[in-house]
């Protein structure tokens, strides 16, 4: 992605980049819309709807609910899970139906599913939570706790999947979660025991503002774009069309030449004799 940022043509707007998003960010998204066989285009909007969206309010939520809760309610302490319900067994094969996903697709260079395996894993997360919602488990502690671990577990899975495409991230998650991981498990396991004390829990992400997006969508637009002497500019786009519109005008005024004469071709003809040209 460095490589990327630096072969831009404007230094300034690769600073600019920077400036409004991570870079790890920037990894994200070139990952995540990556045609694996052609070229893609960027598109600002695109930008900000995925960063708001699927790392925002999908990754970012999702991991902060279960290790926040864990702070708030355990004192930052992983419970443990001394029996799995239905809804827990549920989740847990789903999750190792996108392990394996995520695994052939790094086999295979297939970078930008992999990142969707991934966001379905938090996905995933976010809907155990939801359904499940140790919040209001205040007479079942146990259970709470259970859906808790089992929440910032999945959250430590997603920190280790993180690494390949946003390796910042990915050690700032760690960090909260107070662990260190090299290696992807073959399937979901437990890789936070219970009785582990957590870190402090920050969001990962924050939200991208229109505003700040439209700015520099204008600014970087392009000087051809901006002044309109190039090819698609304004100016350009109104000489073609005067062009056009010169040579429909043309094609008329000749079709309507064309229609005169012949009109006026065929009144001399239909012209009567005239006094000199009496029939002998």
């Amino acid at each position: 992605m460095q490589d990327v940022l630096c072969s831009a043509r404007d230094s300034k707007f690769a600073a600019s980049l920077c400036r409004l998003a991570q870079a790890d960010i920037w990894r994200f998204y070139l990952m995540y819309v990556r045609p694996e066989s052609q070229d893609t285009v960027f598109s600002w909007d695109d930008f900000q709807t995925k960063n708001n969206s699927e790392l925002l309010n999908n990754l970012g939520n999702f991991v902060h609910r279960a290790l926040s809760f864990c702070a708030a309610t355990f004192d930052g302490c992983v419970q443990p899970v001394d029996e799995l319900t239905e809804t827990d067994r549920q989740l847990i094969g789903l999750v190792d139906k996108e392990m394996r996903e995520f695994q052939e697709c790094l086999s295979k260079t297939r970078l930008r599913d992999g990142v969707r395996s991934l966001l379905t894993i938090s996905r995933l997360g976010n809907q155990y939570i939801q359904l499940c919602q140790p919040w209001t488990l205040k007479d079942q502690r146990a259970r709470a706790g259970a859906i808790n671990a089992i929440a910032v577990n999945v959250a430590a899975l997603i920190a280790v999947l993180l690494a390949p495409y946003m390796p910042t991230v990915s050690e700032r998650l760690q960090q909260q979660l107070n662990v260190k991981l090299t290696a992807i498990p073959e399937r979901f396991v437990a890789l936070v025991k219970p009785g582990h004390k957590l870190g402090e829990p920050k969001p990962l992400f924050s939200r991208m503002e229109g505003d700040r997006v439209a700015e520099l969508k204008t600014k970087y637009a392009g000087k051809d774009a901006a002044s309109g002497a190039s090819a698609g500019g304004p100016k350009e786009d109104a000489k073609k069309a005067g062009a056009k519109d010169a040579k429909k005008q043309g094609a008329k005024d000749a079709a309507k030449g064309t229609a005169k004469d012949a009109a006026a071709e065929g009144k001399q003809k239909e012209k009567p004799a005239g006094k000199g040209d009496k029939k002998k």
